[in-house]
């Protein structure tokens, strides 16, 4: 089935989810973006298609404008349903954008993170929170992190991950949590783990060594702020002049 544009023009707040992404009442932000019968087939099209498409290749599909198609896919990735990756053909100009279907392997996220709490426990030492926050960065540094800047980074990485991430002006909302349970029991080691996976992710974008990460848990019921704040930039010496 072809689909019909909806008319959308821009991106729309979505409904924040309630408990823990992992449950069925979690993944609001997905159902949101796929109340869409447009993204609906564009995701199904995507899936059933050999490998990575380009925006013409699903606007051609859809008949749907370019920018339309590019739009909806947009929608999608910004909920980690599809993911995008810039691709070289080998031809002279700039490379094709192309885009794919991300499936959320809960099994495969909730080892990651029992490795990551098990290395916080096995480091010991007086700082469980450090442990924590370090346990998270070697997770970050066994995932693929996309190029571009440490917001749209982690946008992208937040929502293959189950985080349901949302950009705002002073950073990111996480409107989802995998662990939101264990979070709220025991938020000095899971939420520690969360800021240093956070960390290791933005320390490998573009920009990432121009800011410093930090995360407040529970800012409300359901939402957790990441915020940015500017790194400040080392001091340079300058040379002292000789005496004559």
């Amino acid at each position: 089935m072809r689909g019909q544009d909806d008319g959308s023009g821009g991106a729309v707040r979505r409904p924040r989810p309630s408990g823990d992404a992992s449950g069925p009442d979690r993944d609001s932000g997905r159902h949101a973006a796929l109340a869409s019968p447009v993204r609906r087939d564009a995701l199904e099209f995507l899936r059933a298609a050999p490998g990575p498409l380009t925006a013409a290749a699903l606007a051609d599909h859809l008949r749907l404008h370019v920018t339309t198609a590019r739009f909806h896919l947009d929608q999608l990735e910004r909920v980690g349903l599809v993911a995008s990756a810039r691709t070289h053909s080998g031809r002279r100009g700039r490379p094709a954008t192309t885009y794919r279907v991300v499936e959320i392997d809960r099994v495969a996220l909730r080892d990651q993170m029992i490795d990551a709490l098990a290395l916080a426990v096995a480091a010991g030492g007086s700082s469980p929170e450090e442990n924590a926050r370090s346990a998270g960065r070697r997770w970050a540094a066994g995932l693929a992190v996309p190029s571009g800047d440490v917001r749209s980074v982690l946008t992208r990485v937040g929502g293959q991950l189950g985080f349901d991430p949302e950009p705002t002006h002073g950073g990111v909302e996480l409107r989802g949590c995998p662990f939101r349970t264990a979070a709220r029991h025991s938020p000095q080691v899971v939420c520690q783990v969360h800021l240093g996976l956070l960390q290791g992710v933005a320390a490998r974008a573009d920009d990432g060594e121009q800011v410093t990460i930090g995360l407040v848990p529970f800012v409300e019921p359901e939402v957790c702020q990441v915020t940015f704040a500017t790194t400040p930039a080392a001091p340079t010496t300058r040379p002292q002049r000789a005496c004559p």
